[in-house]
């Protein structure tokens, strides 16, 4: 069942929270967003208030035949409603219609037009009389339409409108109506008809608000109300404030926000929007307010330590700069200091939680924002004294010979202390290579050889008053400044070492006519030793640059003083002598003779009460490293002597002998080169060859070679007699018979009069199979009768059958046949095998295990008279050949008989009848004993047979499809 799995995903959803209390206020925005609201609701209608002014409406029902309503320049109504907006020069029209009754009209008839503009007084004024007109113009009016003089069209009363100019959003109020006086009273009674109100709003042309506060700069815990200069009560702005956390927003009232300063440091910007329903004249009016930048600043709390020093600056945003600073601790003014930082030294515990505040006028852009401004008021904390020292420097290099930067170092301390305050006492405890002065450099010892650990101490004092005293340690040391050697021993150089903080180093050496230094990579330690260093290296210049702790954190590099090498040559006054020149490498002694790895050498001519300080090393032929084809064991016997043993490695060795003899340095070497007798990898049906190791180290002996092969636990002399041939051709066909055998080297010589024989180590032979099937090595066999109750004079039981046998068929087969190789059979009844040292058959398959199958079959002529030529033939029912196969693994294979004369081959085995374990095997090596039945045979004669075996291995035929 397939299964599906999924991962969960986190979605992280960011939420911008937005206030809505009357005020329309959004934090974090970066510019604002058209409003879903207005921010001024227009109500359809206006009401009367009483005593404004204003005469209170009358019903339509009674003589309003046409509302007072707005229009455009071409007489369209504009909207429904009693109350609109207009922007200041816009045109438009005033009309309101009245009804007359009856007579009416014979009275006197006066338009009346009550005007309000902003909160001013209303003003009642005719409003068709030429003389009225200057006075209506003050509200944009001009009466348009009525009959002339007093008497007016009371049906379309039509004022033209142009909005006044305003600086500000401002309401102008109209009111509309008619009076009626009767001519002498008659038939007319008087009267007044008043429409409804008409308000407009008119909005500035162009405008742009701006946003007023009472400060600028805020300090936390300080707040400032930002509102839109001018704005009506009725109209409520639309905030934003820029992101950040500067400052936190809160909405007081429809038209305020309030901004307060939380302790962050940083400006945020606040505008503001004004969202006007759509215009009389068309469009919607979106105003922007120029918005107004806030800074948020911040005086920190600080801490000290008792005796110490603590900053307090005025924590600024980028490009506000605080000018005219007065700065105030303990409710006084700190004298010279109008900084943007101050800095109170030597604190003392009775200063602990004193209050510290700057009153400082700010600008920006050397533009003047906001004066005397007073900041929070920070706490100071006095803390017990927590000093520590370090040195900056925790090595100084003594001695006459070394400059001011290996040799001084001064000390930082935490927390810092400048100034005179608090003051410091220094002092060197106890006697030390090292002096310290009154502003605390401590300077190493010029005596040669200055070297030890300096305890240095620090008294801090602030007036009469101990605050704390603190002690450091500095090692002052040198390297090693010179060393004298014997030419080939090593030579250690070894520096200044830590008391438990860990040191780098970093070696370098030159000789004195380089001009630049060597740099070693591969020595890192606190010891440099140079190994084997000889005579050419005599002045040779060491130093080394140590990486010690510098203050708290940080680390600086010390340079050391110059060392110098000085080489000391021996004499060579005295042989050093060896038994043999050579040696071989270790080989498996249980195969043929052990291998010579060792031989002693010996100092000649000395007497071993002369002697002192007697070492011994192998070390390679160029002098520049140990030897690892020996190791030497001194004698305990005799301090002369020592014995050299070999390794597994080849190769030539110089043995060293360095000694004083009565106190003069003596040096004697000889040479050994270690040989290794290689294992041989060679294909069969090559030669195979016999080669001694080749010697690079010249000598004078002239040796002679002999060779001998290991198989089976048996050896086998390769060289009749001693040979001086350094290669011996041992076979010219080698099979893979001789695979995984051995061979073995003895080399004798004369050396320095004194017979030496040396045997080699024991090395393998590898015979690489041919490639395919193929038959490497052949049986042979020579058939006689077996006897073993006599002996011939070769020594075995071995006779030839006499005719008589012959003729009356002595040896028809019947007795059961051995099957263990070399055993005797239980009768006489067979002819037998009389040349067991020439049955081997060996096999080579490398074709691999999907190759096909094979089979093995033979078949055997008559046998033929060697003098005559003339052949006895057996009956093919009486005489035959019959072969039992030996395997490696002890197993014995049965086979057909084989007749004698057949024409056809006779199918012996195939592969798979081996043993599981060797039917895949490369090589398969069989011992074959062979024997002989004959039936009678009337015309033998007094002769030699022979017959000839032919073996055919092939693959096993396949059946036909």
């Amino acid at each position: 069942m397939r299964r599906l799995h999924k991962k969960g995903v986190l979605l992280l959803l960011s939420i911008a929270l937005v206030i809505v209390l009357g005020l329309r206020t959004e934090l974090g925005r970066a510019s604002p967003v058209a409003a879903a609201n207005p921010s001024i609701v227009l109500p359809p209608a206006v009401p009367v208030v009483a005593g404004s002014g204003f005469r209170s409406p009358t019903a339509d029902s009674t003589r309003i035949l046409t509302q007072a309503n707005f229009r455009d320049t071409a007489g369209r109504q504009l909207g429904t409603g009693r109350v609109g907006i207009v922007r200041s020069g816009e045109q438009m029209q005033l009309r309101a219609g009245i009804g007359l009754k009856v007579f009416e009209d014979t009275g006197t008839l006066q338009v009346m037009i009550t005007a309000q503009l902003s909160d001013q007084v209303p003003q009642r004024m005719l409003g068709n009389e030429a003389g009225t007109q200057k006075q209506l113009s003050q509200f944009g009016l001009t009466y348009q339409t009525g009959q002339s003089g007093r008497q007016p069209d009371t049906k379309n009363i039509q004022y033209g409108f142009v909005a006044p100019t305003v600086s500000a959003p401002t309401w102008l109020t109209f009111q509309i109506g008619l009076t009626i006086t009767p001519l002498f009273g008659i038939f007319v009674s008087p009267g007044e008809y008043s429409t409804e109100l008409l308000r407009l709003l008119i909005l500035p042309q162009p405008y742009t608000p701006e946003l007023t506060s009472d400060h600028v700069v805020l300090f936390d815990g300080r707040s400032t109300d930002v509102q839109v200069a001018g704005l009506l009560p009725e109209i409520a702005p639309e905030f934003s404030l820029s992101a950040g956390a500067t400052l936190t927003a809160q909405a007081r009232g429809s038209a305020t926000l309030r901004l307060t300063g939380n302790g962050e440091v940083g400006s945020q910007t606040v505008a503001g929007t004004l969202y006007f329903p759509p215009l009389l004249l068309g469009g919607a009016a979106t105003i922007q307010v120029a918005p107004r930048t806030i800074y948020g600043v911040h005086l920190p709390d600080q801490a000290g330590s008792h005796g110490g020093q603590v900053a307090f600056h005025l924590a600024l945003p980028s490009g506000l700069e605080a000018t005219n600073v007065h700065w105030f601790w303990h409710g006084e003014e700190l004298p010279d200091q109008h900084g943007e930082t101050v800095t109170l030294r030597g604190l003392r515990l009775g200063d602990d939680g004193s209050e510290v505040y700057a009153i400082a006028d700010f600008q920006k852009g050397g533009v003047v924002l906001e004066r005397e401004v007073e900041s929070n008021h920070a706490h100071l904390t006095v803390q017990p004294a927590g000093y520590t020292m370090a040195p900056r420097q925790a090595l100084l290099i003594g001695g006459p010979d070394t400059s001011a930067a290996q040799s001084q170092t001064t000390f930082e301390f935490q927390p810092a202390i400048t100034g005179d305050l608090p003051k410091i006492t220094w002092s060197v405890m106890g006697p030390g290579p090292a002096s310290i002065d009154n502003e605390g450099t401590l300077t190493a010892s010029k005596i040669p050889g200055a070297s030890g650990n300096v305890t240095v101490q620090a008294r801090v004092t602030v007036g009469d008053e101990l605050i704390t005293t603190l002690t450091q340690q500095v090692v002052v040391g040198r390297l090693t400044a010179a060393v004298t050697t014997a030419a080939g021993e090593d030579a250690r150089f070894d520096a200044p070492t830590s008391n438990g903080t860990a040191w780098r180093y970093t070696w370098q050496t030159k000789m004195p006519t380089d001009a630049n230094w060597t740099t070693l990579p591969d020595e890192k330690g606190a010891s440099l030793t140079l190994k084997n260093v000889q005579a050419v290296d005599a002045g040779r210049q060491v130093r080394v640059l140590i990486q010690v702790a510098g203050g708290f954190s940080g680390t600086t590099q010390v340079t050391s003083n110059v060392g110098v090498l000085y080489i000391e040559m021996p004499r060579t006054d005295y042989t050093l002598r060896t038994q043999s020149p050579f040696l071989f490498t270790a080989g498996d002694d249980e195969l043929g003779q052990p291998a010579s790895t060792t031989t002693t050498v010996t100092l000649a001519g000395v007497q071993e009460d002369q002697l002192s300080g007697l070492t011994w090393k192998a070390i390679a032929p160029d002098a520049t490293s140990s030897s690892g084809a020996v190791v030497i064991t001194p004698s305990r016997t005799d301090s002369r002597q020592a014995t050299v043993h070999t390794t597994g490695m080849p190769g030539v060795a110089e043995i060293v002998a360095r000694y004083r003899e009565n106190g003069v340095l003596q040096e004697s070497r000889v040479q050994l080169e270690v040989l290794s007798l290689a294992d041989i990898t060679v294909a069969a049906n090559n030669a195979l060859v016999f080669q001694v190791p080749t010697m690079t180290a010249p000598t004078s002996v002239v040796p002679t070679y002999d060779w001998v092969r290991m198989s089976g636990g048996q050896t086998v002399q390769v060289t009749a007699r001693p040979t001086t041939a350094a290669v011996t051709q041992v076979a010219s066909k080698v099979t893979s018979a001789l695979n995984g055998t051995h061979y073995q080297l003895t080399m004798q010589f004369d050396y320095q009069g004194q017979p030496v024989s040396l045997h080699s180590n024991v090395a393998a032979i590898s015979v690489t199979p041919p490639d395919g099937l193929a038959m490497q090595t052949l049986p042979s066999f020579a058939f006689a009768k077996y006897d073993s109750s006599r002996t011939n004079a070769q020594g075995t039981s071995y006779f030839a059958p006499t005719v008589a046998e012959l003729i009356t068929g002595a040896f028809q087969g019947k007795d059961p046949l051995p099957q263990t190789p070399g055993s005797d059979p239980t009768t006489a009844d067979w002819l037998r095998d009389s040349n067991p040292t020439d049955n081997t058959l060996l096999i080579s398959d490398t074709r691999g295990p999907e190759s096909g199958e094979w089979q093995l079959g033979l078949k055997m002529t008559r046998f033929v008279s060697g003098f005559s030529g003339n052949s006895i033939a057996p009956q093919p029912e009486t005489g035959a050949l019959q072969l039992i196969f030996h395997t490696e693994d002890g197993t014995a294979l049965t086979v057909p008989s084989v007749p004698i004369g057949s024409e056809d081959a006779t199918i012996l085995f195939k592969q798979s009848a081996l043993p599981a374990a060797l039917q895949q095997a490369e090589v398969l090596t069989f011992t074959v004993d062979g024997f002989l039945k004959l039936g009678p045979l009337p015309s033998t004669r007094v002769n030699s047979y022979q017959a000839e075996l032919t073996w055919e291995l092939a693959l096993v035929p396949q059946p036909e499809d």
